[in-house]
């Protein structure tokens, strides 16, 4: 039954999925601040537990490996890669049907994160931030060797090249890439401390250090666009910068981050690794969650069953 109110919810679970509000019992996919949320006890992946007892100090939190069922209230549980960033997991819920919920995922294989997977279901829930046909990505590989070469480039005329990444996740997957090159990177604070959950992690890293701004040399720097308004550039006689996102497929991306270039690199399934996803599970019903729409109609086109969980009322799915 679906319940439009405040959050998805199951019920004979008794468990909140990703709410944006403090509840008694939650699951958080990953370690992103938008999903990132302090509730009583919150069940998590082993990897996202890193994360979420670095934020927060208070709290029970429930950590289980992947791919691992347990039980609830009766109810099969078990939890399985994303592949969004470390850690990032999808939830499977078996009682009377089989519920997914994908939380954000990619289906393109990263350095710093668990490859994703699919397990067939019922019923999935799940996100369609890049639900537009517009937004197909050109291969991983494509993707990562122009950003290489993007920085090999600077590097050799003598510009240093400054990389703007998401602090947790994306910066870690192009401090990887790059130091697999042994390209030696000055990071952000933000992204220096993200790096070293990382490390607790067993991911390791090629030369990195921290950037406190001031000039720099044979290095690539990588931190948030935010680092723009801190002033921490300045210092840098000679640079060109470029913006790493999904996004870079509109055209006016690289304005809109204030950088020189841009890159599609995204932690997010694309258009067709969407329609994938659904193909591969066939499902009875689809709801979606951020993203547009309209995905719903291209699935219902496509002969599923779709409906969005509209965004402003952040739904309450209760099932069973």
């Amino acid at each position: 039954m679906l319940d439009l109110k405040n959050d998805i919810y199951v019920k004979d679970v008794d468990l909140w999925l990703d709410p944006r509000v403090k509840k008694p019992f939650s699951f958080v996919s990953h370690g992103h601040s938008d999903h990132l949320r302090r509730h009583e006890h919150v069940l998590v992946s082993e990897g996202t537990a890193l994360f979420y007892k670095d934020k927060f100090k208070k709290g029970h939190v429930v950590a289980k490996s992947f791919n691992e069922p347990f039980s609830i209230n009766g109810c099969t549980v078990e939890l399985f890669p994303s592949g969004h960033m470390l850690g990032a997991a999808q939830i499977l819920i078996e009682h009377e049907e089989r519920i997914v919920y994908t939380g954000d995922f990619k289906l393109a294989r990263g350095s710093t994160a668990e490859q994703a997977q699919i397990k067939n279901c019922d019923i999935l829930i799940m996100e369609c931030t890049y639900g537009n046909p517009k937004y197909v990505f050109p291969p991983r590989e494509e993707v990562n060797e122009n950003i290489v070469r993007f920085v090999e480039t600077c590097l050799n005329g003598g510009t240093i090249p400054v990389l703007f990444a998401y602090r947790l996740g994306k910066a870690q997957e192009v401090m990887k890439l790059l130091g697999n090159r042994n390209i030696p990177a000055a990071v952000s604070q933000s992204v220096f401390d993200s790096a070293k959950l990382y490390e607790r992690a067993g991911v390791t890293f090629g030369p990195y250090r921290l950037f406190e701004g001031g000039d720099v040399r044979d290095s690539v720097v990588i931190g948030p666009w935010g680092m723009r308004k801190q002033g921490l550039l300045k210092g840098i006689k000679s640079k060109r910068t470029a913006a790493l996102t999904g996004w870079a497929l509109d055209g006016g991306t690289r304005f809109r981050f204030g950088a020189d270039t841009s890159f599609p690199l995204s932690d997010h399934a694309d258009f067709n690794g969407l329609f994938e996803y659904v193909r591969r599970v066939q499902p009875r019903t689809v709801y979606t969650v951020h993203g547009p729409h309209r995905f719903c109609t291209y699935l219902r086109e496509a002969g599923f069953r779709a409906e969005p969980l509209p965004l402003k009322s952040s739904p309450q799915l209760s099932l069973w």
